[in-house]
């Protein structure tokens, strides 16, 4: 009797030990993993086009794209695309006065997608004589 009440006992602790790691497990799996990236770009007298690729992996939970430009000559346009080709957003800045006066002008975009295309998004830079920067913000959860 003693000899089963000591099984009975080490198989109950047993279960309960593996219960806990299996709910230890599910919630660690549940977490959201977080990625950010950021990237700097600068404008000297440009006048060509440029394109940054954003690839968006598989089962992103979360996606968010931040861009920030800010241009002291000329103007820039900004033109974001999905993986299929299909424009999601467009925004422009531009200087307006002459050259002897200084000015700064600042646009921001900011983009959040809850399960977002999978693949390779594209950021276009339209440029005419612009001087300045953009930054580029991304953040996903996976």
């Amino acid at each position: 009797m003693k000899n089963r009440t000591i099984l009975l006992l080490f198989t109950l602790l047993l279960s309960i030990t593996t219960f806990a790691q299996t709910q230890n497990n599910q919630a660690e799996s549940n977490q959201a993993t977080e990625f950010k990236f950021q990237r700097n770009i600068q404008l000297k007298d440009c006048k060509e086009n440029e394109e940054i690729t954003i690839s968006i992996a598989e089962n992103t939970k979360e996606f968010k794209l931040m861009i920030d430009t800010s241009v002291s000559e000329g103007k820039v346009i900004v033109e974001i695309y999905d993986s299929n080709a299909k424009k999601q957003g467009v925004f422009s800045v531009g200087t307006q006065l002459n050259v002897q006066n200084s000015e700064l002008a600042k646009g921001t975009i900011n983009k959040a997608l809850l399960e977002p295309q999978a693949g390779n998004w594209k950021v276009k830079i339209i440029s005419t004589k612009a001087k300045g920067i953009i930054t580029i913000n991304t953040l996903s959860w996976l």
